[in-house]
């Protein structure tokens, strides 16, 4: 963990940091439109169904994006601000049922350790993806078959229960 904290600046660990928790409520607000469109367009061809989706996803992207631009350029922004001032507030002296503050506070003190684990998912995640892409092509370029019979006969009694013509 002190390994990505001493390769990558706070400054750039914080604006990541506060990507991903507003990434939470700004993907459950994209969901939340999608699935009106998704219910509304359920009549549709499948095309259109998967365009509303992978438009979707763009605009969670686009909206990670900016969120990330808008913490990292402004360095006054109020989330760096909270972050740097997560060792002064006592979360002791606090009473009644204050979920809210509570998770908030909860979010602020492990900060550096939620990010520190999403960019080390990431790199993990990243390294699978590239073994994974590899693999298939060392497979392509040698010319060969995976004979695996379990995933033909797999594959095969999906293929009869979906009625297709095409063999695996």
């Amino acid at each position: 963990m002190e390994l990505i904290n001493n390769l990558i600046s706070d400054h750039l660990m914080h604006a990541i940091g506060w990507t991903i928790i507003h990434s939470l409520w700004q993907a459950s607000f994209v969901a939340l439109i999608m699935s009106v469109y998704l219910n509304r367009y359920q009549k549709e061809r499948s095309i259109v169904r998967y365009r509303i989706a992978l438009s979707s996803l763009y605009i969670m992207l686009g909206l990670s994006l900016i969120t990330f631009c808008i913490h990292y350029i402004s360095p006054g922004a109020r989330g760096s601000q909270i972050v740097h001032a997560a060792g002064t507030i006592d979360i002791s002296n606090l009473t009644g049922n204050h979920y809210i503050q509570d998770i908030t506070f909860g979010l602020v003190h492990h900060f550096d350790f939620i990010t520190t684990m999403w960019i080390t998912g990431m790199i993990v995640f990243g390294i699978k993806l590239i073994g994974g892409f590899v693999l298939i092509k060392k497979y392509e370029m040698s010319g060969q078959i995976i004979s695996d019979s379990r995933v033909h006969l797999i594959l095969n009694d999906l293929l009869d229960k979906l009625n297709l013509d095409k063999g695996v």
